[in-house]
């Protein structure tokens, strides 16, 4: 690996770090607490011993999904009936 893809490897990181908190931040504040379903998810987590940041990353990682099968299929967002 040279000096180049060393730099492109930094540059990358420190740009995932800074998309990264943001996206973080924002759903823990709204979507953990907000959404049903993913609250739900997260307590679930939590209660089977997941550390809260573990949890976390994996409600992100499941609203990313989501997102972008909403997107692949020209879909919005509906609102799960309860």
């Amino acid at each position: 690996m040279d000096d180049a893809d060393k730099k492109l490897e930094i540059g990358l990181k420190s740009i995932y770090d800074r998309i990264r908190r943001p996206i973080k931040r924002c759903y823990l504040k709204l979507a953990v607490t907000q959404n049903v379903l993913q609250s739900h998810h997260y307590q679930k987590l939590v209660a089977a011993g997941k550390p809260k940041k573990v949890a976390i990353i994996a409600c992100v990682r499941k609203m990313v999904v989501i997102l972008n099968s909403m997107l692949r299929d020209g879909v919005l967002w509906e609102a799960p009936k309860v």
